[in-house]
């Protein structure tokens, strides 16, 4: 454990500890997954809680692949082949189930590393989005619904106007 306070540029070290627990307040997990060795997947504790997996089981890429929604696989997977082919970040936003059959968003992101123009490793975050997701989606329904109610008074002026 490594604490320091701010030295005369400011800087300073924080713990392991202070680390993890600040990842796990934001519920941003690490991953990496080996391309060369048949997609090997290793992973911190909080990735795996992130898929709503037991953080003292190994977990695959495999297993990551079963939590997914099997509507957003094929996009998932096409995010990650357009990110080793045209060598572009990695970036997809796809919905897992829980054991306990609740869905949580997830946003995964990362870098493909390559060697000699072959791709090695892709290895990033990903975290937990939920809470976004759903103040998008109740905005949403906010705006739909001030619209139907702006349309309707308007709809009525607009047959007067017309008949005038």
């Amino acid at each position: 454990m490594i604490t320091r306070l701010p030295d005369s540029n400011g800087e300073f070290t924080i713990s392991d500890e202070n680390l993890n627990r600040a990842l796990e307040q934001v519920s941003l997990g690490f991953w990496e997954v080996n391309l060369v060795s048949g997609n090997f997947m290793s992973c911190t504790a909080q990735c795996k809680r992130n898929f709503g997996w037991e953080t003292d089981r190994p977990f695959s890429y495999g297993d990551m692949l079963g939590r997914i929604i099997p509507e957003d696989l094929p996009e998932m997977q096409n995010q990650v082949l357009r990110s080793i082919n045209d060598k572009t970040d990695y970036f997809a936003e796809y919905r897992v189930r829980h054991p306990d059959n609740s869905i949580r968003w997830i946003r995964a992101e990362g870098k493909v590393d390559y060697h000699q123009g072959v791709p090695q490793r892709i290895s990033g975050t990903t975290s937990d989005i939920t809470k976004i997701k759903n103040i998008e989606l109740l905005r949403d329904e906010l705006i739909n619904v001030a619209m139907h109610e702006l349309k309707t008074p308007l709809s009525t002026v607009k047959m007067a106007l017309q008949l005038l």
